[in-house]
């Protein structure tokens, strides 16, 4: 396992949500409802809006975005405790030591994370094994 920094996204780091999501779409198609071509042509300022839809963490390592868990919190009175899980991603040259793990469970303490998994083949296994680590 390798020492990955797991923290919040906010404001601030528009721009590596920006990169790490857009290096998910093209690495990973497959794994998103969105594609790359459509998402690199949107502003700015549409990036910054789902960072303030959404709880997003990124896994850094020395300073450098390498992977990304959003989480969707509910917001009605009696489900403000509940996440919903919308994507997670770790570079390729990064898997297996552990970073999806980590951003898994990077949700605050007292949210439940609901998952309703609709996992394609090749990420069955990667989320076994996060989950089960």
């Amino acid at each position: 396992m390798i020492k990955a920094q797991i923290r919040r996204l906010g404001a601030a780091d528009v721009q590596d949500f920006r990169e790490i999501r857009l290096s998910a779409l093209k690495k990973a198609p497959e794994m998103f409802g969105s594609v790359y071509e459509h998402e690199e042509k949107k502003p700015m300022e549409a990036f910054a809006e789902r960072l303030r839809d959404a709880v997003a963490f990124g896994a850094y390592i020395d300073g450098e975005i390498i992977g990304l868990s959003v989480f969707k919190q509910e917001d009605g009175p009696k489900d403000a405790h509940k996440a919903h899980l919308s994507g997670v991603f770790v570079e390729p040259e990064q898997r297996g030591r552990g970073v999806a793990g980590m951003l898994l469970r990077a949700l605050p303490a007292g949210l439940l994370l609901v998952m309703i998994l609709a996992v394609t083949a090749c990420a069955y296994p990667c989320f076994d094994h996060a989950l089960t680590k």
